[in-house]
């Protein structure tokens, strides 16, 4: 067996697929011939249908994966992410992580991962951060990111391509992804994306001096960029359903408004009429012991609903 050593921030969806290629197979062959007789190795299908990148995979398979490839995979896949995006993440909770495979939810268009085209003409292999619904501008190239095929609009389904073609070519069209046409961010949206990056790394976030967990932040900003996209008329209702410009942009209004909290935040409140907290919160924010939105945020835009109806007297 042909061993390729991972790349450092590659999913293990990704090293699958090219150890694969490299022993010119595809990937349930090469689950049997690893797990034998265990039960993967008996209903292949588990790692086909499901999301390999967050799959669990028990102490004694992992042991098998380390017997013949000599890799741990615990850093390869997306678990670790559990705590910083959402108190856990896994297949069943995943509201930051872009599906593996889009055809779901009653045949709604839902994007999958995305793809830089001069990234996979560097080195064609998948980083994590593609699956990461906030990184929507390559950090190396500046450059949006794609999430359909330019040639097709096929979605980006690299693990549907097998043995038979590399990650960089369409699953429906065969056009090779590596030259696809690409477009500058603009600077305020890629300084954005840093600051995600870098609350993403660390684990925590600044609000007024004042540092919190960014298990808090992230359910804020998907509430946030749910808000601005219905002030803003954008016909999508999921965050996955939004190009990567788009959400770009969105993102990056929504840290603008989230500086100097909360009078930004409550003039953009005040200027769309948002001055009622039935019309601001989800139904589940609405009681603080039971939000998910944290509680300076809602303290915050609670006085200012407050006074807002005092004044409307």
């Amino acid at each position: 067996m042909f061993i390729v050593e991972p790349y450092q921030d590659e999913l293990l969806s990704s090293w699958f697929m090219r150890l694969a290629r490299k022993n010119r197979t595809n990937v349930s062959t090469l689950v049997c011939h690893i797990f034998k007789n265990d039960i993967l190795a008996k209903h292949t299908s588990k790692l086909h249908i499901k999301d390999i990148d967050l799959y669990y995979f028990n102490k004694s398979q992992k042991e098998m994966i380390y017997k013949h490839t000599g890799v741990h995979i615990d850093n390869l896949q997306l678990f670790k992410y559990s705590g910083i995006l959402d108190e856990v993440v896994d297949r069943y909770h995943k509201k930051w992580i872009a599906e593996s495979k889009t055809h779901i939810h009653n045949a709604k268009h839902f994007y999958g991962a995305r793809f830089c085209p001069l990234c996979l003409k560097e080195k064609i292999y998948i980083p994590q951060l593609w699956r990461v619904m906030f990184y929507n501008i390559c950090k190396k190239h500046s450059c949006y990111l794609h999430v359909v095929c330019p040639q097709c609009n096929a979605t980006f389904m690299y693990n549907d391509n097998g043995y038979i073609r590399d990650m960089n070519i369409c699953y429906k069209c065969s056009f090779d992804l590596k030259d696809s046409s690409t477009h500058k961010a603009r600077q305020k949206e890629i300084d954005a994306q840093k600051k995600l990056l870098s609350i993403l790394h660390y684990g925590y976030y600044k609000v007024n001096n004042r540092y919190y967990y960014s298990i808090s932040f992230f359910p804020l900003l998907r509430h946030l960029i749910n808000t601005i996209g219905k002030v803003h008329n954008v016909k999508n209702k999921y965050i996955n359903q939004l190009t990567t410009c788009t959400l770009a942009k969105i993102i990056s209004h929504t840290l603008f408004l989230l500086e100097y909290f909360p009078r930004r935040m409550n003039k953009f409140y005040k200027n769309n009429d948002l001055t009622n907290l039935d019309h601001i919160l989800p139904t589940s924010a609405r009681s603080t012991r039971h939000s998910p939105l944290p509680s300076w945020f809602l303290n915050g835009i609670h006085y200012n609903t407050v006074i807002s109806k005092v004044t409307a007297k």
